[in-house]
């Protein structure tokens, strides 16, 4: 940067050193300058006069040549020190960053469920997950059926619930489970309906039936946990008004572990701690990335993040997200915008709201949100 410089005033130096020592012989030798003088004084005081403004003028450019590089000097300190502030911001926040990746390992690794023929070797890891799909998918069924049995009896008007309050009422039901208020208060019934009130309005009409149908399920589950022959039919047997006893199928999924216990005491740290992480990437600070890639520099830490969801923790993070719980997921935009699902299985989500009648096909830049979309686009092309 300050090659330049250097070499002009060094030039000037060279230049005045040399028109300095032979400009006595110059005044007095040169004809064709010679100014008339011979005299040691005389041509002191003439060599004095021409050099002097001469060499004051290089003095005020080599003064204003130091002042510069100074400025120069310093200017490149201050961006130094820019720079090592702007590396220390990002040292921190990908310390940050990994640590919350690591408790995510850590969250998910700690997951234990026991088996229901009390065998040592419980359920861990990743591979609760699929389990807990086929779980939310029963109570959403249930739910259902619950729905239709007082519709029958004329309990409950067909335009009463809509698709998405019935799922609202499953994954409520499916994350604390419907014995997890027994014990706590003591008008058992009372508080209940106080808590499915969260839910947007009370469900009372219909939490009934739905408990009982779980009682029978929860017991033929456990009627089935020893037996080498697992059957899926279970008929739930009702008496409509006006009727005889009528049978309902429901499609019961084999599952190792007591189904419809509640899954608080897993889930809710899991999908609270993996919101602020995501959160903290989205709203970090500008300024500690390029500006002209920011979405796509902050995207690189995202897919970091979700390279750690396998695909049935991606769906059950969709069912979260579209849940009364989840809300905050849809309203940031995480699955959509930052495609936090893009992995996900979309035949596993094939029931209650449905990934694409919510979060569409694009996202707001016109990108896929579904990994499967875009294979199918590039096969076409």
């Amino acid at each position: 940067m300050f090659k330049k410089p250097f070499r002009l005033f060094a030039s000037i130096l060279v230049v005045s050193f040399i028109i300095a020592c032979f400009m006595p012989l110059i005044i007095t030798k040169c004809s064709w300058f010679s100014l008339g003088v011979d005299k040691p004084n005389e041509i002191g005081d003439t060599v004095g006069g021409i050099m002097g403004p001469l060499v004051g003028f290089i003095g005020a450019i080599a003064a204003f040549l130091a002042f510069w590089i100074q400025y120069k000097a310093n200017q490149k300190q201050f961006l130094q020190f820019d720079k090592q502030d702007t590396d220390t911001a990002i040292q921190r926040f990908e310390n940050r960053f990994y640590e919350s990746l690591k408790i995510h390992r850590d969250n998910v690794q700690e997951f234990e469920i026991a088996r229901m023929n009390n065998s040592e070797n419980s359920l861990t890891g990743r591979r609760i997950f699929f389990s807990m799909i086929e779980e939310l998918k029963l109570c959403f069924d249930i739910v259902k059926l619950a729905n239709e049995i007082e519709q029958e009896k004329g309990n409950v008007s067909e335009t009463k619930y809509t698709e998405g309050q019935l799922y609202n009422i499953s994954y409520f039901i499916f994350f604390n489970g419907v014995s997890g208020f027994d014990g706590i208060q003591a008008n058992y019934m009372e508080k209940r309906t106080q808590h499915y009130q969260i839910l947007g309005s009370s469900y009372q009409d219909i939490l009934n039936k739905v408990e009982d149908i779980v009682d029978k399920v929860r017991s033929e589950y456990l009627i089935r946990k020893d037996s080498n022959k697992w059957s899926t039919s279970f008929g739930y047997k009702y008496t409509p008004p006006e009727s005889g006893e009528v049978t309902r199928a429901l499609f019961l999924p084999k599952i190792k572990y007591l189904p419809i216990s509640g899954h608080n005491i897993r889930l809710g740290h899991y999908f609270r701690h993996l919101f602020q992480t995501v959160k903290y990437v989205v709203n970090a600070d500008d300024k500690l990335f390029n500006p002209q890639n920011l979405y796509k520099d902050k995207y690189s830490y995202i897919k970091i993040v979700r390279a750690q969801l396998s695909n049935m923790e991606q769906v059950l993070l969709y069912y979260n997200a579209v849940s009364i719980f989840g809300k905050p997921w849809l309203d940031e935009k995480y699955l959509t915008d930052w495609k936090m699902v893009k992995n996900m299985p979309l035949h596993f989500a094939n029931f209650g709201p449905l990934p694409k009648d919510i979060l569409g096909d694009v996202d707001s830049r016109g990108e896929k949100i579904f990994e499967v979309d875009e294979i199918a686009e590039r096969e076409i092309q």
